[in-house]
């Protein structure tokens, strides 16, 4: 879905997937760039991650680069595609269904800086699958791609922890920070970014600096992807210029809002009812709520959530285990809300079998989970 000409979403009105040749007859080949000109090109537009931290491409970029040219040797790509902010799809849509344009990003920037290697994480094993056949089929790709499958958690998504299961270690963020641009896979330096960044650097790549910014707003030239879903009848990843009205994105997706609207993910703002008519979807209107478009979720929240159910996972002496709760209660007081959960629990399915008389087999766990921006 999306409104305003389709860049990263192009072709897809008109094919499920986009294989190699629908790739090349619908954006044609990237032209190859030295590193200067590549940064230059990124800086120019002001590219920015869509991971959520919306730091500067460019500074990436400058950083490997320079990396490269004090230590020597040559450097790699890591696309995170294992998008573990609940609520995105934006990136798993653009892998499954164009991941030519995620691939020929992410080759862009490893060729300018020199690179020979590029490796995809994801978290779900079809789509691991898929992407390493669409990496065989490529020439260029297959010398230098190859694709990983990460835990499916939260914190697999983590840069480091990406790092860290690359290079074979645990899908957990190390306990001291390290810049991936240092240090990343196989420790040589790495430019890693998600999947949105590198499709928005092939497209930046094939339009050009004007043809970029035809779109947007001059301070935030360009489109995002939006993952709009909670009370959304029409649920989609949709693609829009920002600085998009985002009542117009509510309501191509057919989202009854009661409460507010979450936007930008598990690290961005609850906006209330009243700020929602009047607001844009570009970082400088939703600042001044608190707010940014992030990882590009956009959840609208219903006036009454019963019935519906969360999913996650339970570790009980070291045995994890899936759980679903069932909301049983929603508070909503300005930009915060209250959310009451519950979920019965086997003790057994976690090898807890002591005291079985008196404990029981049974465990009612009662959550309440308060979100406030």
């Amino acid at each position: 879905m999306r409104i305003g000409q389709a860049r990263l979403t192009a072709g897809l009105d008109r094919f499920a997937h986009l294989g190699l040749r629908e790739h090349e007859e619908i954006f044609g080949s990237l032209r190859r760039m030295e590193a200067a000109q590549l940064i230059d090109l990124a800086e120019s537009v002001d590219l920015r991650g869509r991971g959520g931290a919306a730091f500067p491409f460019g500074d990436k970029l400058r950083a490997v680069a320079a990396s490269v040219a004090a230590r020597g040797g040559k450097p790699a790509v890591l696309v995170n595609g294992s998008e573990g902010e609940p609520g995105s799809v934006k990136d798993a849509m653009l892998l499954s269904r164009s991941p030519y344009l995620v691939l020929a990003g992410a080759l862009l920037a490893c060729q300018a800086l020199g690179g020979r290697e590029i490796v995809v994480g994801v978290t779900e094993g079809t789509l691991a699958g898929a992407l390493t056949a669409a990496v065989r089929a490529e020439p260029n790709l297959r010398r230098r791609a190859r694709v990983i499958q990460v835990p499916d958690r939260f914190v697999s998504g983590e840069g480091g922890a990406l790092v860290n299961a690359v290079n074979g270690h645990a899908a957990l963020p190390p306990g001291r920070k390290r810049r991936a641009s240092d240090s990343g896979v196989g420790g040589r330096p790495t430019l890693l970014s998600n999947a949105e960044t590198f499709a928005q650097l092939a497209v930046l790549g094939l339009l050009g600096q004007e043809g970029y910014a035809s779109a947007g707003t001059p301070a935030e030239p360009g489109t995002v992807l939006l993952s709009v879903a909670g009370s959304a009848a029409r649920p989609a990843v949709v693609e829009v210029p920002a600085g998009t009205a985002l009542g117009t994105v509510l309501d191509i997706c057919q989202a009854r809002v009661a409460e507010g609207v979450l936007v930008g993910g598990y690290h961005g703002a609850w906006l209330p009812l009243d700020a929602i008519g009047t607001l844009t979807l570009d970082n400088v209107k939703l600042s001044k709520h608190g707010a940014a478009v992030g990882a590009g979720v956009i959840a609208a929240l219903p006036a009454d959530l019963s019935g519906d159910t969360i999913t996650g996972t339970l570790t009980v002496r070291d045995v994890e285990r899936p759980v679903q709760l069932t909301i049983t209660g929603l508070e909503v007081s300005g930009a915060a809300f209250t959310a009451s959960a519950s979920a019965r629990i086997d003790r057994t399915e976690f090898g807890v079998t002591a005291s079985p008389g008196l404990a029981g087999r049974y465990l009612d766990l009662q959550l309440e989970i308060r979100c406030t921006r």
